[in-house]
C-alpha cells in the first residue's frame, strides 16, 4: 500500500502539467541529488509517463542518490530495471563503488566489482582503475593497493592505474610506496603522462624532496610532454618554503622562456 505523501506527490505531479522529456528528468533529478527518496519518487513517476523512456543518465543519477542516502536495495532495483533493459554499462558500477567507499563500505565496493559479470558487464580495466580511484578518494589506498597486486596479471595497468596509486601512497603519505609505484611502472615498460609526473613532483615536493623532483622533471621525455604550470609552480612554491629564492626565480624565468603561462590562483 503506498504511503499518502507518495500519493500527494504523484497526484500534484500528475495536476502540475508537466511534459516530461530525457532534459527534463535529467535536471530534475539533479537537483534533489540530495533528496534520494524524493528523486527515486519522481523518476518512478516519471516513468510511468506516455512516451518518455529513463536515459542512461537519468539511471545513474538516481542510483547515486539512493546510494548517498543509503537507499542500497533500491538503488540495486533499479540496476536490476536497467539490466532488465540491456542499459548497464561500466558507469553504473564505478558509481556504485565510489558511493561505497565514500561510505567506507570498502567490501561492498569490491563485492560490487566481483559481481559486474553477473550484470553481463564484463569487468574491464576502466573498471579496475574506478575500483583503485574509489577507494584511494575515500583514504583506502591499502586495500587498493592489495587488490592491484592481486589483479594487475588480469588487467594490465596503465599510466592512469599507476596515477591513482601513486596519488593515494601521496596523501597517505607515503613516500617511499610512492617511489616504489613510480619505478614499478617504468620498470614495466608503461611511461609515465603528464599527470604521473605532475602527481609525482607533488608528492616529493610535499616531502620536502624538491631536489628529487627536480631530477624527475629533468628526466621528462620533451617529446612526449613538458612539464606544465602546476608542475612550475609546485617546485617554485616549494623552493619559496625552503628560502631557495634564487632557485625559484630561476624556475620561474624558465618556466617563462618556455612559454609557459604561471599557474597562478586568479581569484581575489
Amino acid at each position: 500500500m503506498m504511503s499518502s505523501s507518495v500519493v500527494t506527490l504523484d497526484t500534484a505531479l500528475d495536476q502540475s502539467g508537466v511534459r516530461v522529456s530525457e532534459q527534463i528528468v535529467e535536471d530534475v533529478l539533479k537537483k534533489f541529488e540530495n533528496a534520494g527518496m524524493v528523486a527515486y519518487r519522481f523518476f518512478e513517476w516519471a516513468e510511468k509517463q506516455r512516451h518518455y523512456t529513463h536515459s542512461v543518465k537519468a539511471f545513474h543519477t538516481v542510483i547515486g542518490s539512493l546510494a548517498k542516502t543509503r537507499q542500497y536495495q533500491l538503488m540495486w532495483d533499479v540496476v536490476k530495471v536497467m539490466k532488465s533493459k540491456r542499459m548497464v554499462n561500466v558507469e553504473t558500477f564505478c558509481i556504485i563503488m565510489r558511493k561505497y567507499a565514500r561510505a567506507q563500505k570498502v567490501e561492498e565496493a569490491v563485492y560490487t566489482f566481483n559481481i559486474m559479470d553477473k550484470y553481463d558487464v564484463p569487468p574491464n580495466l576502466a573498471a579496475f582503475n574506478g575500483l583503485l580511484s574509489a577507494l584511494c578518494k575515500s583514504k583506502n589506498v591499502r586495500k587498493a593497493q592489495e587488490i592491484f597486486d592481486s589483479m594487475k596479471d588480469r588487467f594490465v595497468p596503465d599510466s592512469k592505474t599507476y596515477s591513482i596509486l601513486l596519488e593515494g601512497w601521496g596523501k597517505d603519505p607515503n613516500l617511499p610506496k610512492a617511489r616504489e609505484i613510480f619505478r614499478e611502472m617504468v620498470s614495466n615498460g608503461c611511461r609515465p603522462d603528464i599527470v604521473t609526473y605532475g602527481i609525482m613532483v607533488d608528492v616529493l615536493c610535499k616531502a620536502g624532496r624538491v631536489d628529487e623532483a627536480l631530477e624527475i622533471v629533468n628526466e621528462m621525455d620533451s617529446t612526449v610532454c613538458k612539464p606544465t604550470p602546476f608542475i612550475y609552480s609546485v617546485l617554485v612554491h616549494t623552493y619559496g618554503i625552503e628560502n631557495r629564492i634564487e632557485d625559484a626565480v630561476s624556475t620561474f624565468l624558465e618556466m617563462e622562456n618556455n612559454g609557459i603561462e604561471a599557474d597562478v590562483d586568479k581569484k581575489k
